[in-house]
């Protein structure tokens, strides 16, 4: 077990410690980054390898904008053509994997599969309604929106439970026993085990809700609750549609980030914290806490 300690060399402490905070942020980034580009495209480890690059760049603008985004800024547009290039090539290998497949209209591994194989209700010329299939560049445009989407909110999101970890130590030591409970070993994260995670739930939802002191969403507060009362990913169709992904993809990296490191304030650290919506609500300044590896 690593430890890092004032009196030995105080230079080095805060030299590991922004080292530490810098592979954390990398790490959220790569992390959800890397997620979409496996649920949104359907991307292999190959393709990723070969693509990562362009998406990631695209992905970074989100936090940094403002709520309007300018297609003259000459950044923004690189990154946004390289990756509708990139989209145009992609899209038709992608449909043809896929019927080669023989994929049923339930069968979908990605939103891409998703869309490529949707038929929205349209009007014809002389106004009938008929159903077609997403033109290509409706495809690219819903993955956009997706890919930006996802990015912002998730890593503002992840950003925002570090915050909280920092601040409610209890918490965190509460959710470090679910984790190491649930998954003695990295290979028990599977899909199935990870909606036994109720603190984790009831953590995150508090995180939503702003600023806790203590968790206050168990099984017998969310049954007593009207269920509009808290919609951190909207209701009915106009719901989120990534809710699971989101949900999913937090819930992984938490468990990477909280087997390894506890979170504490430092002089640093805003108390409360700036938010700012860009587009999205994320924090203004980022996150400034200490870290030390477990």
């Amino acid at each position: 077990m690593m430890s890092l300690t004032l009196e030995i060399n105080p230079y080095l402490l805060v030299t590991s410690i922004t080292i530490i905070l810098v592979f954390i942020y990398r790490f959220i980034d790569n992390f959800v980054s890397e997620s979409v580009a496996r649920i949104v495209l359907d991307m292999d480890a190959d393709e990723i390898d070969r693509h990562a690059a362009i998406v990631h760049r695209y992905e970074r603008l989100f936090p940094s904008l403002t709520p309007l985004l300018k297609l003259g800024d000459k950044k923004f547009k690189s990154s946004h053509d390289d990756l509708v290039a990139l989209l145009r090539v992609y899209l038709p290998k992608a449909i043809n994997a896929q019927n080669n497949n023989k994929m049923k209209d339930e069968d979908h591994s990605s939103l891409l599969s998703y869309l490529t194989s949707s038929r929205v209700l349209s009007r014809d010329i002389d106004g009938s309604l008929m159903r077609r299939d997403l033109e290509t560049d409706e495809t690219i445009a819903h993955v956009l929106s997706f890919i930006g989407e996802i990015f912002t909110s998730m890593t503002a999101s992840i950003q925002f439970m570090v915050y909280e970890l920092a601040r409610n130590p209890e918490c965190q030591e509460e959710l470090y026993k679910e984790v190491t409970s649930l998954f003695p070993n990295e290979e028990d994260v599977t899909m199935e085990n990870l909606q036994y995670m109720e603190y984790f739930d009831m953590f995150f939802s508090e995180t939503y809700r702003k600023h806790p002191i203590a968790p206050g969403f168990s099984k017998e507060d969310r049954m007593s609750r009207h269920q509009y009362s808290f919609l951190p990913f909207g209701q009915g169709p106009r719901g989120c549609p990534g809710q699971r992904l989101a949900t999913m993809t937090m819930k992984i990296a938490m468990i990477y980030l909280v087997r390894r490191y506890t979170f504490s304030t430092s002089n640093k650290t805003q108390i409360p914290l700036k938010e700012a919506l860009r587009p999205s609500l994320c924090p203004a300044d980022g996150v400034h806490v200490n870290v030390n590896p477990r």
